[in-house]
């Protein structure tokens, strides 16, 4: 299943620590200064704190989310092996390509139901784009990849090119 990754763990973090960071500046102006601070003062560090927490928010939503495939890659003697759970997707949902040492996949799990954020108890699904570029330990045949999609798992099978370690080099005469 995809992990979700991206803006929205982030833009969490940096409002909370906004907040706490916001009262605590308060509690120790008032402390350092005593009560010789108007009100007039905190409003002012209200508002830019407000003001910069929303351009915080509009930069960061232009940014859409992305899921990150979860992967696992083994070898065997002569192939390299990529196992992939994608539940929710067909064939057509989902792209790859591949160099000689990347292998990338994109997809798109689609969710047509619209619930409102309030009625839910948990999220923990991933909709949306997902992707994953993986760099291939060993060196392998990018022109025989095989690829096979069955009960929501995705088999990759690249084979692996011998490589000549040492090569003797005769020298002319």
């Amino acid at each position: 299943m995809p992990t979700k990754i991206g803006i929205g763990p982030l833009k969490k973090a940096i409002q909370k620590f906004s907040q706490e960071t916001s009262i605590g500046q308060k509690e120790n102006l008032k402390k350092k200064y005593g009560l010789a601070l108007s009100d007039k003062v905190f409003k002012d560090f209200d508002e830019a704190e407000r003001k910069t927490a929303r351009l915080l928010n509009e930069s960061m939503n232009e940014e859409e989310e992305e899921g990150q495939l979860s992967v696992d890659v083994y070898q065997t003697e002569k192939e390299m092996i990529i196992i992939a759970p994608i539940a929710g997707v067909t064939t057509q949902d989902i792209s790859m390509s591949i160099t000689d040492d990347v292998i990338s996949i994109q997809g798109k799990r689609n969710f047509t139901t619209a619930i409102p954020e309030e009625n839910y108890y948990t999220k923990e699904c991933f909709w949306g784009n997902f992707s994953r570029s993986i760099v291939l330990p060993e060196a392998v045949d990018a022109t025989k990849v095989k690829a096979t999609f069955k009960n929501g798992i995705l088999k990759i099978t690249i084979p692996k090119i011998e490589q000549i370690r040492t090569r003797i080099i005769k020298i002319a005469s």
